[in-house]
């Protein structure tokens, strides 16, 4: 990861750093509170990630100028799974919500678009939950297709 003099910058979307199938989600199943790290993988059908355990992620880290997460959260998780360096935390740039649920400051005017519609840009994952937002969307939401 040393490429130079510029400032390299980490931005951690997922827990990757702290998680080999970086959502913490133990075993497909329930919430990780602990390491079971090469069972878990196995459960994913994911070929295991063996490289963790040499110390070259910690070693490759020392290049990076800044980790920044996404959330209070976020860099609470990789803390207390054992990630070694500070991260800031720089949240993603979403308006405020107002007092009748529309994004924006007061007053300002909702959507431009008559019908209310969404956009997943992402892996096709279950734990993505992308099936449960299909299934409570209104059939006032345009099909893709």
């Amino acid at each position: 990861m040393s490429m130079g003099r510029g400032v390299t910058l980490y931005m951690a979307h997922e827990h990757w750093l702290v998680c080999p199938t970086h959502v913490l989600w133990r075993h497909m199943r329930e919430v990780c509170t602990g390491r079971e790290c090469l069972r878990c993988v196995a459960t994913y059908r994911r070929p295991p990630q063996l490289w963790r355990y040499t110390g070259y992620l910690e070693r490759q880290a020392e290049h990076v100028d800044a980790f920044i997460a996404m959330s209070e959260f976020s860099r609470n998780k990789h803390r207390e799974f054992g990630f070694p360096r500070d991260m800031d935390v720089v949240p993603y740039f979403l308006p405020d919500i107002g007092e009748a649920g529309e994004a924006g400051a007061a007053g300002e005017a909702g959507s431009p678009h008559e019908r209310p519609y969404f956009l997943f840009v992402g892996r096709l994952e279950k734990i993505k939950g992308l099936d449960d937002v299909i299934r409570c969307s209104s059939a006032s939401i345009a099909p893709i297709c």
